[in-house]
């Protein structure tokens, strides 16, 4: 957000933050009309994804050089004339646009690219059509609306609705991920009226409610610092969103107030089972017993049967302990630095591991691994292998991962 002669105006960026966390369009709303300061802390996250970032745009840009694309590059044009220098470049029939400066009213768009496509509009007989780079293995929300906004203003520019829009994603050789505009442009009119609602209504009472936006957000300290000024339920531990929000309908908003809750629960929750709620509150108990003794606090649960450890299958001589270490900043796709796993080895539990700093160890572990697995199948066919969440198999599984050799399972 920005005020340029005394008008407020909003970017794609403004939007697809509206979408994450409706409190952070309150908090830069803020800053804008000089309410608040700019905050001191720093994502370092952020800087590292915004470099990675830059890298991979420019990457997309030198591919497009060698193609030998006539490329108007408008990256360092000032805001206040990047619309008429891209105007002009559209008419000259650049056919890629770096940095594009587009306007509408009080919208404003900066895409990293915009393609021209050979199909007729005001121009001539030619248009664009907006390209984004992310780094995102799966494309979100968040950039289907920026990229709708791209559309909506170039639609307007060049008098003819843009017909597709483009991810560009890593690990694809730069082949575009295309969508169609009309497709999601009923979801984009309805977040731009409510981001637009949310700006003419000015800073509301939001809350800053933890959301997976907080990762990577310049204003988390500040949130978090309320949050826990405000003993916020959600530093219950497995508490979720939706059960957060039934506990505020019921007056229950601090990890205090869900601890001194009576069991069994005082109320019938319209979402989710009464059995959740009475597991959050005994979690607040205990973590509202070990903050006011200063002592860290466990109970153990009861052994109910098939429950818990109970539903786990019978333990193979071959079972497989793994764990997957890895960094997403490094290289193109990042990489798997540390590939561990416990086993057993002549009746005793033993760890193995295999370190990688580079693609070629990368490899050389994972097929450490995929050996080591065949091997102990063969004893052992009933073995299992025992992980802590998603990550290991959707990192062996990724089709595209470049760690397997042609016909090897991957």
């Amino acid at each position: 957000m920005n005020i340029r002669q005394s008008v407020l105006t909003v970017s794609a960026t403004d939007l697809a933050n509206h979408l994450s966390c409706p409190h952070l369009t309150t908090l830069d709303l803020r800053l804008t009309r000089g309410e608040i300061a700019e905050p001191a802390w720093q994502n370092p996250h952020l800087r590292a994804l915004q470099q990675r970032g830059l890298e991979h745009e420019h990457a997309y840009i030198a591919s497009l050089c060698a193609r030998g694309l006539s490329i108007a590059d408008l990256s360092q044009e000032p805001e206040d004339t990047a619309a008429d220098a891209t105007w002009a470049a559209m008419q000259a029939g650049a056919q890629a646009l770096i940095q594009a400066g587009l306007r509408n009213g009080s919208w404003r768009g900066r895409p990293d690219v915009l393609l021209r496509v050979e199909r007729p509009s005001r121009l001539g007989n030619w248009s664009y059509e907006a390209v984004d780079c992310k780094l995102a293995l799966e494309t979100k929300a968040e950039t289907i609306l920026q990229l709708c906004l791209y559309s909506d203003l170039l639609s307007e520019l060049q008098g003819l609705e843009t017909e597709f829009f483009h991810v560009i994603r890593p690990q694809v050789d730069f082949a575009p991920e295309t969508y169609r505009f009309t497709a999601f442009a009923a979801y984009y009119r309805l977040v731009k009226s409510s981001l637009e609602a949310a700006v003419d209504s000015g800073p509301n009472g939001t809350y800053p409610e933890p959301v997976s936006h907080c990762d990577i957000c310049r204003w988390w300290k500040g949130c978090d610092t309320q949050r826990r000024s405000d003993d916020h339920v959600s530093f219950v531990a497995g508490a979720s969103r939706l059960q957060r929000e039934e506990l505020a309908i019921q007056g229950i908003s601090t990890l205090e107030c869900l601890a001194q809750m009576p069991v069994p629960i005082p109320f019938r929750p319209s979402r989710g089972a009464p059995a959740g709620y009475i597991r959050i509150r005994e979690q607040a108990r205990i973590q509202l017993e070990a903050r006011t003794e200063g002592l860290l606090k466990f109970e153990m649960l009861r052994i109910e049967p098939n429950e818990g450890l109970f539903q786990l299958p019978a333990p193979s001589v071959g079972d497989i302990f793994l764990d997957f270490e890895g960094d997403p900043f490094v290289a193109e796709g990042g990489l798997e630095y540390l590939f561990g796993v416990i086993a057993s080895e002549d009746g005793n539990l033993a760890y193995q591991s295999r370190w990688a700093l580079n693609r070629t160890e990368e490899r050389a572990a994972f097929e450490w691994l995929i050996d080591m697995v065949f091997e102990r199948l063969a004893g052992s066919p009933d073995l299992h292998i025992y992980h802590f969440g998603s990550y290991e198999p959707g990192t062996i599984k990724r089709a595209n991962a470049p760690l397997c050799d042609a016909g090897r399972p991957g």
